[in-house]
């Protein structure tokens, strides 16, 4: 696995192609459905899309994120993010979250944000993925109980 300090170091690392797991903040901006949803870290993700494009990476969804979709209440909007959500090859085997796991993140309720992002965190801590890349402190903190926190990209 590659150790990267910085986006831009995606399309310059020699190693073979990293896997990369998109967090839905990371998604909503690259994918806007409106122009209300192009905000500031838009840019980010769309560098990001572009260096992991360049240097040929695979930037994968969790099946779990759909449930970020679908809270969404305005349908419209949701019924668009669900056929962009398709444009990404979704995590192949995912990992299930364990007892072990719900001891160091917790239960969250089935289907909200936390719930998500422990799927998330479980998925970089099996291994499933290289990177996380999100924007959410949460997700940096929940990984360092498990001592992958300089795999999440923010």
């Amino acid at each position: 696995m590659a150790k990267l300090s910085t986006f831009s170091e995606l399309s310059l690392s020699s190693a073979p192609s990293v896997k990369l797991l998109l967090d839905t903040n990371i998604f909503i901006p690259l994918e806007p459905a409106a122009a209300a949803d192009v905000v500031p870290n838009s840019e980010l993700a769309a560098s990001v899309a572009r260096l992991a494009q360049v240097g040929g990476h695979t930037m994968y969804l969790h099946p779990a994120q759909s449930h970020d979709i679908n809270r969404d209440k305005d349908a419209g909007r949701a019924e668009l993010r669900r056929v962009l959500f398709t444009k990404y090859p979704s995590l192949p085997d995912p990992p299930l979250i364990s007892p072990q796991h719900n001891a160091i993140l917790g239960s969250p309720e089935h289907g909200t944000n936390d719930w998500v992002d422990d799927h998330l965190i479980v998925a970089l801590v099996a291994d499933a993925v290289d990177f996380l890349v999100s924007e959410d402190k949460g997700v940096r903190k929940k990984a360092r109980r498990f001592r992958c926190d300089s795999r999440v990209l923010t």
